[in-house]
């Protein structure tokens, strides 16, 4: 190949990755601050989710590559994690984490009645 040749291939490259950039003007930040964008859920009612996640042997059962979603330990796993879920320990569970990290009682409260 000619210099010519590989220089025509650089400007080329050159003005297609450029062409290709966009500006981050701030009609494109505010396209992200849209508030269905926020979580619906209070960090203390995902930390007890997690909790119970790990409570009912499912994320010991999803670790790694091969999860059997069908077999006989998943479902009762999956069905212990539903239970939990439910209960009125998960409730309790959501109150003790809200408190612990300085949430309000209430934002915990309407959180577990999802």
């Amino acid at each position: 190949m000619s210099t010519k040749h590989l220089f025509a291939a650089l400007v080329a490259a050159v003005g297609v990755s450029t062409t290709m950039a966009q500006e981050a003007t701030p009609d494109v930040w505010t396209k992200f601050n849209d508030a269905s964008l926020l979580s619906s859920r209070s960090r203390a009612e995902v930390l007890a989710e997690l909790e119970i996640y790990r409570r009912s042997g499912l994320a010991e059962l999803e670790r790694g590559d091969a999860t059997d979603p069908f077999s006989h330990q998943h479902r009762v796993a999956s069905a212990r994690y539903a239970a939990m879920r439910s209960s009125p320990e998960f409730a309790s569970l959501v109150q003790t984490i809200a408190q612990r990290r300085g949430e309000t009682a209430d934002v915990a409260t309407l959180a577990t009645t999802r």
